[in-house]
């Protein structure tokens, strides 16, 4: 298929919209007087407030009160706005996220993320083997922030590619404020699901401002899939509680302390894969049960004291995450189907605990020179187990009997620990009215150690020993810089270049060299180097805002998941190096006609490999592989009318994304995504004074499309499936007090 084709193919409804919406601008244009303006937006995702078209790097900025109308509760319901941002989900609060091609295999949980996801200061990304990567309902959050390219002068190893960033509305001083929702759908050929939130806004007064915050969020998702083995229906239904506590206090006008506790609980009754590769949400190869809980907590307290030349700002905050998962593994198993009961199940148990700190000084005294200088500092222990167990020994016996207990085939612990260490800075300079040069650097030592044990059948059979250990350490040391220089010759444009470096940890190997493996001990950290060009421009009085960026990103030494020659582990090797050539374009216009905008955007991104390489089973990998989880062309359209009908203001959208296919390893083991939904919303809202009701009706993926958000392969070429949610309607009630 050409590149033509593509973008017939993609874009024929986002086509129609702007076609319409221009159609429809050239009637009125010459009767409407426009007086509004795109407002500006403003960010902190640079560890200082800017408007976000200021910024010399690529930056999408959601607005929480928007989310909560959309009806958003979780990621995939609003990272389809971004284009060059993808996910592929492999379980409750366990998402794999590709920002421009830079991802990890899709289809495994071995490597830890190359997306950092924060929440306010603080980042959950593990710096060793990701689990739990947290997905937070947006309901009361003052935005997602969207960060594109890597972050590691200012964040470190947490954000090779790119980051998502959560954040909370804060508490607001001398002012009671209660926020009430609720909402109910139905899916279809699923369960209804239901959500209740609140938030309350309480001023302690006394002669200092001091205020909190507090929110609560509940969430019982319907689950989808049916099991044909034992007619259970709608199986993989989850429940999630999440609650976050914050508070603000001036004890003087120079000194600022905020304070924050959340957690997230989140259990899934099964997980929510097909085994049928047709778009039927059936499963077929189960014989026991699946399911998992997730849990995260995080406390944060930062303190900002304001003097005439920085704003000195010190933030310490603690995260645990935890992970209790248990499996039927019988589908991995060649030719268990004979048996017909539960052959192999999976334990899995994951235990994270993490301090960081960081002292900064931001400069506050305005003038040609801005700077940000300060210190950072990570400790981090991981506990995990996997283990393998043989169900089937009493069911091979005659008659059945019930006499054997399961036999541990495998069992893998971890003792691990992480520590990073760094000095950063990143100084701008407006040398002219026109121009700005700025320039970032990381400083950073980092050191991995632990020990990792091995025992069971199967590792006696690959070792012939009962047991292995593998105990290894791994420092690394570099600096992380950037650079941009921008080019502004009148209000409405902006022209910048920029080159950013980001790096990952490297690692321990929790499978050891063996005869039969010819494993390393440790893995090293990967790198990138991401060029980019951009041109930010405003057209039409600030009513159309056009955004242009392309960029080229190097990644040296990747790490991926590979298996092991005998075929019976996975590993994590640094494969060679990869490159991505990208462009990205976005287009927001304010029509002539009175409460019509129109948001076009679009991102192609070619990620592969360029070096030929066999992977640890001998399988050729040759140059020009793609990525996994990289879809080539990615777009976005939304449509939004707002008008007043009486009291009542109303506001409707129609939304079309699409994704072009990918694949979820390196092998091509299977196809992703490769499908487009559209999505439409009818918000109407009435206030009385300071309060306000707001009624809202969602539809998602209207055409009920059968999207295939990941694949992971088993035994015998069966798959695991996770198809996107299958059409839903949405009623949303609302109240703000």
């Amino acid at each position: 298929m050409t590149i033509i084709d593509n973008c017939l193919s993609f874009s024929r409804i986002g086509s129609a919209m702007v076609i319409s919406a221009a159609c429809l601008t050239s009637v009125w244009a010459a009767e409407s007087s426009q007086t509004n303006k795109i407002e500006e937006v403003l960010v902190t995702a640079t560890k200082r407030e800017q408007a976000l078209r200021d910024i010399p790097a690529s930056i999408n900025a959601l607005s929480g009160a928007a989310l909560e109308e959309d009806g958003a509760q979780e990621l995939a319901d609003f990272l389809n706005q971004i284009p060059g941002i993808t996910q592929n989900p492999l379980g409750t609060d366990q998402n794999r996220i590709t920002i421009r091609g830079v991802g990890a295999d899709t289809a495994r949980l071995t490597t830890s993320q190359t997306t950092a996801i924060m929440i306010g200061e603080t980042s959950f990304s593990d710096p060793m083997f990701s689990a739990v990567s947290p997905d937070v309902n947006p309901f009361d959050l003052a935005s997602v922030e969207v960060l594109k390219g890597p972050q590691g002068t200012l964040f470190g190893s947490s954000g090779l590619s790119g980051a998502v960033r959560y954040v909370p509305a804060k508490p607001e001083f001398g002012e009671w404020r209660l926020k009430l929702s609720g909402s109910v759908s139905q899916t279809n050929e699923g369960e209804d699901s239901y959500s209740t939130s609140v938030a309350l806004n309480i001023p302690i007064g006394g002669d200092y401002p001091l205020a909190m915050r507090v929110v609560h969020v509940e969430r019982d998702v319907g689950g989808i899939i049916d099991n044909e083995r034992n007619g259970e229906v709608d199986i993989d239904s989850r429940d999630q509680t999440s609650q976050r506590a914050l508070l603000a206090w001036e004890p003087t006008d120079k000194l600022l302390i905020d304070a924050m506790y959340m957690e997230q609980r989140s259990f899934a009754d099964e997980m929510a894969y097909s085994s049928d590769t047709d778009g039927e949400l059936v499963r077929s190869t189960s014989y026991g049960p699946s399911w998992q809980e997730t849990a995260f907590d995080i406390a944060n307290l930062t303190a900002t004291y304001i003097t005439p030349f920085a704003d000195i700002v010190v933030t310490t905050s603690r995260i645990s995450k935890f992970l209790d998962q248990h499996l039927d593994a019988t589908r991995l198993v060649n030719n268990a189907s004979l048996i017909g009961t539960e052959v192999a199940r999976i334990q899995l148990f994951q235990d994270v605990e993490g301090d960081t700190q960081e002292l900064r000084l931001v400069s506050n005294h305005g003038g040609p020179i801005k700077w940000i200088v300060g210190g950072f500092s990570l400790n981090y222990t991981q506990f995990f187990s996997t283990t393998l167990l043989n169900q089937s020994s009493s069911n091979l016996l005659p008659l059945g009997a019930n006499i054997l207990p399961p036999v541990v085939l495998t069992e893998i612990t971890a003792d691990l620990e992480a520590r990073e260490i760094a000095l950063f800075t990143d100084v701008s300079w407006a040398f002219s009215p026109d121009w700005e040069v700025s320039l970032g650097l990381r400083d950073y030592r980092s050191v991995v150690n632990g020990a990792v044990v091995g025992s069971g059948a199967i590792i006696l059979v690959a070792t012939a020993s009962p047991e292995y250990s593998n105990v290894a350490r791994i420092s690394e040391s570099g600096l992380n810089p950037k650079a941009s220089i921008t080019w502004t010759p009148f209000d409405e444009l902006m022209v910048y270049a920029s080159a950013s470096k980001g790096f990952r940890m490297g690692g321990i190997q929790t499978i050891a060299d063996t005869p039969t493996t010819d494993v390393p001990p440790i893995f090293k950290s990967d790198t990138l180097w991401n060029y980019e060009i951009g041109a930010r421009m405003s057209w039409l009085e600030d009513t159309l805002i056009t955004d242009l960026t392309i960029f080229q990103i190097d990644w040296d030494e990747p790490q991926m998941v590979q298996r092991t020659p005998d075929n019976l582990f996975n590993i994590i090797d640094n494969v060679g190096s990869a490159e991505v050539d990208g462009a990205e374009l976005a287009v927001n216009y304010l029509t002539p006609l009175d409460g019509l905008t129109l948001q076009v955007s679009a991102a192609y991104t070619d990620a592969y490999t360029t070096e030929d390489f066999n992977s640890p089973d001998g399988t050729p990998v040759p140059e020009g592989t793609p990525l996994p989880g990289t879809s080539q062309w990615q777009t976005a359209t939304t449509l939004n009318y707002g008008f007043t009908l009486g009291q009542w203001s109303l506001d409707t959208s129609l939304s079309h994304s699409y994704y072009s296919e990918a694949w979820n390893d390196l092998k091509k083991s299977a196809e992703v995504l490769g499908y487009e939904t559209l999505d439409a919303r009818v918000t109407a809202r009435r206030g009385w004074g300071e309060r306000e009701l707001s009624l809202s009706l969602a539809a998602t993926n209207l055409d009920d499309e059968r999207g295939v958000a990941n694949v992971l392969y088993n035994a015998e070429d069966r798959q695991d499936v996770y198809y996107i949610r299958p059409r839903t309607i949405e009623f949303r009630v609302a109240i703000d007090i």
